[in-house]
């Protein structure tokens, strides 16, 4: 069934009850709670970011859903593991009060790769980064611990479906890192999109929000 008509209640349920019958599926006991996306187990030592991605309509705001079933209806979820080399690579050397520095590019390319809306693409190795610029500026260091700003400016080919198209997804982005400048770790990750926009042609605005876990 296509996915704008399982977006309706009851043809979806139609299906189901058909299913389970071709299926001979007995009936089970509901949920004692609603379920929740499982955290993905990572090695200790990995930092987990928690990222949300929706298009937002021309003022910037969270589209209201109305029950059409397409793309912008609901928000995606991804989780990006970073391994302690690649948060020492994301890091500044040697930090100091007002410096700036330029993250290891490979590394922001990867993470930065994940910033486009809800497609039914969702491999990001099929992105293409055609322009990247990604920056950090120390703030404070306080008994060894770090703060930085972050922003940066990017745009990718994203291709709605699995195969070639011209689609292109580009924004700006702006957060702030806190890092043990002794053992070059992460400890907070913030980065939203400011402006970002995806389309061929004819552009939608969206945003991302990534929060570390």
């Amino acid at each position: 069934m296509h996915v704008a008509q399982a977006a309706q209640p009851d043809r979806l349920a139609a299906l189901l009850e058909k299913s389970a019958k071709t299926l001979a599926i007995p009936p089970r006991d509901a949920p004692p709670a609603p379920a929740s996306p499982a955290r993905p187990a990572v090695p200790a030592g990995t930092m987990l970011l928690h990222l949300v991605a929706r298009y937002l309509d021309a003022k910037g705001n969270a589209l209201i859903p109305t029950g059409s079933g397409n793309w912008s209806e609901l928000p995606s979820e991804d989780w990006i593991p970073l391994a302690p080399l690649v948060q020492a690579k994301l890091l500044p050397d040697r930090a100091s009060v007002g410096s700036s520095w330029e993250p290891d590019r490979a590394e922001a390319t990867r993470l930065l790769q994940h910033f486009y809306p809800p497609t039914e693409n969702w491999d990001s190795t099929k992105n293409a980064m055609e322009s990247l610029a990604f920056r950090g500026r120390v703030t404070t260091i306080r008994a060894g611990l770090a703060r930085a700003t972050l922003e940066g400016e990017y745009k990718m080919k994203h291709a709605f479906y699995h195969k070639e198209d011209d689609n292109r997804a580009s924004g700006a982005v702006a957060g702030w890192v806190e890092f043990d400048t002794r053992t070059r770790r992460i400890v907070t990750l913030h980065l939203v999109t400011e402006h970002a926009e995806y389309g061929d042609g004819r552009m939608q605005p969206y945003g991302v929000a990534v929060l570390s876990e």
